[in-house]
């Protein structure tokens, strides 16, 4: 965070978890995201964000209903 300039950056990491009828709770997807912040009229908001970070996908088929391409 770089108060002065009033912005800001975070790496985060997430897992997603899903289970449907017939289909066990499984992990589906991991991935990172690398976001950035700039406080606007004294609120932070987001300006950036890298979502390309997918590092596993399991079984999609009951979550999106657009393909992954890796």
């Amino acid at each position: 965070m770089d108060e002065a300039a009033g912005t800001a950056t975070a790496r985060s990491c997430y897992t997603v978890v899903q289970a449907t009828d017939g289909f066990p709770p499984q992990i589906i997807a991991t991935g990172r995201y690398h976001d950035r912040f700039a406080r606007i009229d004294g609120e932070w908001h987001f300006t950036w964000r890298d979502y390309t970070l997918l590092d596993f996908t399991g079984d999609l088929s009951r979550h999106l209903k657009v393909t992954v391409r890796r």
